[in-house]
């Protein structure tokens, strides 16, 4: 399972005598330890290809990743945008899926210039070919283009080692 690790702080009581990583820790001192939490993976896709999303979806789930999928985590009456944004805010890595219809949406569009401009998203943002197309915005080409021709699960496989090497 892939964790996020941040870090929380304990002042010790005046009396207390303890040893962090074999050294003593002195009295009204602050200890610092990891705490760590699942990393969110935000899948940015165009309706026509939610087959592929949802497969991948539970393939990177079954890795350990927690992924923010709109079909899962949006209900009727939501903000939607409210929603998207809070997402896009919360996670640590993109997939984007890039077909034709994809790469006509604004949509994901302003996904993919979100997580550009985002340095949570920095060395974490996956393009994965669906569908072939022309029209991939030049900056995607820049990067490692995954191919949907590939199984759900072996491109799973390939982000979740990725995403193990940067968290």
């Amino acid at each position: 399972m892939l964790r996020v690790v941040s870090r929380v702080q304990l002042r010790l009581p005046l009396d207390a005598e303890v040893t962090y990583a074999g050294s003593p820790v002195g009295p009204g001192r602050m200890l610092e330890y990891p705490q760590s939490q699942t990393m969110q993976v935000y899948l940015s896709y165009e309706n026509a290809d939610k087959e592929f999303a949802s497969a991948l979806s539970n393939e990177l789930e079954r890795r350990g990743l927690s992924v923010w999928l709109d079909k899962r985590n949006l209900l009727p009456g939501d903000n939607w945008s409210l929603e998207i944004g809070k997402a896009l805010a919360k996670s640590q890595a993109m997939v984007v899926l890039i077909s034709p219809e994809s790469m006509r949406s604004n949509q994901v569009r302003q996904e993919i210039e979100y997580a550009l401009g985002n340095s949570n998203y920095e060395h974490r943002l996956f393009p994965v070919e669906v569908r072939p197309t022309a029209d991939v915005p030049y900056i995607l080409s820049k990067f490692r283009i995954m191919k949907g021709t590939q199984s759900a699960a072996k491109i799973s496989q390939t982000i979740a080692d990725a995403l193990g090497q940067v968290a």
